[in-house]
């Protein structure tokens, strides 16, 4: 009877322990990922970006000028100029203005999956001990088993006092090892509050992970030849994109003919604009050189970010078959391991 209130309170303080816990689902533990500081500041960024203007406006500078004659204020000459920014200029401004919107969603998707590659790697390894101490646990039974059994048997025939000497030692080592293990997981159990506000442990679910087979069938699937660019190559693409588009910027400037329009009046005719009024412009000859400096450094930059492109998409693919060769030797391992 002592026994069983006694089994009625261990369970009894185990239920309330369970809820005491705050568990967390797979799904519910990376989406956490989308809440993270540094994921909320980029949106509002971004945010500010699509939402603010960033045209070139026509006009880029008009200005009123006035002098005098002889410093006769009754012969005083006004004079309106206004200069306008090209078309082309205009055009590729709003390019590049598109491409740092580009630029800024790109940075938000590599935020974001630096994000959820922490939580992933979070996740195995609370996958791992969380199987290591079940294994360890069970391993400890089974130990503290054969001890009492060699304890019941000290008095019988053929008892050897060293069997139980090396029992003893492998109860303490399990014992030692699944205390690291707890302090281990401990940590990891830290961590996983400070990335999901408060949660401390995470709910498994089996039918969430890949089995071996479909690891496998990944691997050596026709859509694994197929895989979408890398992340990195998109924003090294973007980053040579928008190069280019300064270079068009510069050029463009560079070679602006219409420099600017003007109207002219001298109040000091005796008839109001009887040859009181003149209309002028500036068209500018496009000189060879001019911004050649400033252009060289933009093609010379667009030319070491097509070869780090190169480089990077070569790294890439040395990295996907080293990847691919570790996978496929683990999983033989796998299977070895399952067959003994």
């Amino acid at each position: 009877m002592k026994r069983k209130y006694q089994l009625i309170i261990i369970l009894f303080l185990g239920s309330l322990i369970g809820l005491g816990q705050n568990h967390i689902s797979f799904n519910d533990f990376l989406a956490t990922a989308h809440t993270q500081q540094e994921i909320v500041l980029g949106e509002q960024a971004s945010d500010y970006l699509k939402t603010t203007n960033y045209n070139l406006p026509f006009i880029e500078k008009l200005e009123f000028r006035t002098e005098s004659h002889d410093f006769d204020l009754s012969k005083q000459e006004f004079a309106l100029r206004l200069t306008p920014n090209s078309l082309k200029h205009r055009k590729y401004q709003r390019l590049y203005h598109e491409s740092t919107i580009l630029r800024s969603d790109l940075d938000q998707r590599a935020t974001l999956n630096d994000a959820l590659v922490e939580r992933y790697l979070v996740l195995n390894e609370y996958l791992y001990y969380y199987h290591l101490i079940d294994l360890r646990s069970r391993m400890k039974i089974i130990y503290h088993e054969k001890v009492e059994v060699l304890k019941n048997s000290i008095d019988q025939s053929g008892f050897d006092i060293i069997d139980l000497v090396n029992a003893e030692e492998k109860l303490f080592n399990q014992e030692w090892v699944l205390l690291e293990i707890d302090g281990s997981m401990k940590l990891i159990k830290n961590h996983i509050g400070q990335l999901s506000n408060g949660a401390d442990s995470i709910r498994i679910d089996q039918s969430k992970l890949l089995t071996p087979n479909q690891i496998e069938t990944l691997i050596i699937s026709p859509a694994a030849e197929t895989l979408p660019p890398s992340l990195m190559l998109i924003m090294k693409q973007s980053k040579i994109d928008r190069v280019q588009l300064e270079y068009n910027m510069e050029r463009a400037k560079a070679n602006r003919i219409l420099g600017f329009v003007q109207a002219k009046y001298w109040g000091w005719q005796n008839e109001f604009f009887n040859d009181a009024v003149s209309l002028g412009l500036e068209l500018r000859i496009p000189v060879k050189g001019k911004a050649k400096l400033s252009l060289n450094d933009l093609e010379l930059e667009q030319i070491e970010e097509e070869n780090e492109y190169q480089l990077l998409q070569n790294e890439i693919i040395t990295l996907q078959q080293e990847m691919e060769n570790r996978l496929s030797q683990l999983l033989k391992q796998y299977r070895l391991l399952v067959e003994q």
